[in-house]
């Protein structure tokens, strides 16, 4: 492998886009004349180009029930009915599953409290990603809450320590490693953050957290879909605990300008990036926590009303694409997707099996990249905080499918699933038992 990945993508050509490129980075824009670029004609244009396009596909919607790709049309004003029925894995099950994705951060545990990435991934050779201590934290913190267990409070506090006193700087900067996408990296530490500070009331998690969303507040809103969004789950969550319209104008504004205009009636978003369930859950997740921290006034009404509607087409795309195995059709049309990092590197080529004894092996490599831990955590995420018993069906199935798994592709992904998975089955049952 390369020591250094191209802004091409390691292409040899001195093409039109290499050189555009390097034109861009000898004589960058101001950032002022940058930020006005990208927040107005930049985005008009793509939102136009993206109108004119969509405005047919909805037309030939109307006459078939199913769009260009084959996928139907969905619902925006209620839950489409699951297609299978799922038994719950159950408690016991379920602990169990997060027990043996225990045992792997054990072994991934770093002396200082996070964890090293998994070895066959791209990310090994590249230092501990904010996304690895971020995820394998909040997953602990969701198996603490369901269980009580204090080795999974002592894991998490461990995680975020290390994330505060290694990686963020005075100003709340974040050092970068392996996946070094601001948007999402940020965001995921600050949720880090703020579900510490949830637990236990330390103030200085919370003035942690906050650094991170005013620095998401002053970045520019990313071109693409799920980038743009991600951040509005943490400035969102920010409003909801300060009380600083700030942080939901900005939340309101990364989604309105970003997802809603974009949307088509499969309740996905444009073929072929943006379509893939894993970012959709992203952005799904972005929609939901941004609609409930708008309060219910007149300023906010019809915004709540469009995301509303946003929301019951994008779970219902879900929904209806679930396979008899549990699994979740990856995008449109298309059952198959493959996909390249920044690195160059495929992860379908980077799975692997786990022993306790022995540590990690390679395993084949997969046929596409599937891995359902975005879809589990968005939709347990959304039947508790939407109070929505309508799909749990589509949830024990996506659960069956990822437990059942015998390989690993990157196990933060798996604990933040399995954990948020444990969380939603103790609410479930709780609230069954309450109700009988």
């Amino acid at each position: 492998m390369s020591f250094h990945s191209f802004r091409d993508g390691n292409k040899q050509d001195d093409g039109l886009y290499s050189r555009i490129w390097r034109l861009h980075d000898s004589n960058p824009l101001p950032v002022s004349i940058n930020r006005f670029v990208r927040t107005y004609p930049l985005r008009y244009l793509r939102r136009t180009r993206f109108l004119l396009r969509s405005i047919v596909e909805v037309m030939k919607t109307k006459k078939t029930g199913h769009d260009s790709f084959g996928d139907p049309v969905v619902p925006d004003r209620k839950f489409a009915a699951p297609i299978y029925q799922f038994i719950p894995l159950g408690y016991e099950a379920t602990l169990k599953w997060f027990e043996s994705l225990h045992e792997m951060n054990k072994y991934l545990r770093t002396p200082e409290g996070a964890w090293y990435p998994q070895p066959f991934t791209s990310y090994a050779k590249r230092g501990i990603s904010i996304e690895n201590i971020a995820l394998i934290s909040m997953g602990y913190m969701n198996a603490h809450t369901a269980t009580k267990k204090l080795d999974y409070w002592t894991r998490a506090i461990g995680g975020v320590e290390y994330l505060l006193k290694k990686r963020m700087f005075g100003d709340g900067h974040l050092l970068l490693q392996g996946h070094t996408v601001i948007d999402i990296t940020y965001t995921f530490a600050g949720l880090a953050l703020l579900r510490v500070w949830e637990i236990c009331g330390e103030t200085r998690f919370l003035v942690a957290a906050k650094k991170l969303g005013d620095h998401l507040v002053a970045y520019h809103i990313s071109g693409s879909t799920n980038h743009a969004c991600t951040p509005a789950q943490l400035l969102a969550s920010l409003y909801k605990i300060t009380g600083d319209e700030m942080y939901l104008d900005c939340a309101v504004q990364r989604i309105s300008s970003s997802a809603i205009p974009y949307q088509l009636p499969y309740g996905g978003w444009p073929y072929p990036h943006e379509s893939w369930s894993w970012y959709h859950s992203l952005i799904t997740k972005s929609i939901i926590q941004t609609y409930l921290a708008m309060p219910y006034i007149l300023k906010y009404q019809s915004k709540k009303d469009k995301f509303a509607r946003a929301i019951y087409k994008a779970i219902n795309r879900l929904i209806v694409s679930q396979r008899a195995d549990g699994g979740i059709k990856p995008g449109r049309g298309k059952l198959r997707y493959l996909e390249r990092d920044e690195y160059g590197c495929s992860p379908s080529e980077e799975w692997a099996f786990f022993d306790p004894s022995v540590g990690f092996a390679r395993a084949m490599t997969v046929p596409s990249h599937e891995f359902y831990c975005y879809e589990l955590d968005l939709l347990c995420t959304a039947a508790l905080d939407l109070h929505a018993n309508e799909f749990s069906d589509v949830i024990h199935g996506v659960a069956q499918k990822l437990s059942n798994e015998k390989t690993i592709w990157r196990p933060e992904f798996n604990t933040m699933a399995a954990g948020a998975y444990l969380q939603f089955l103790c609410q479930h049952l709780a609230g069954h038992l309450q109700s009988s």
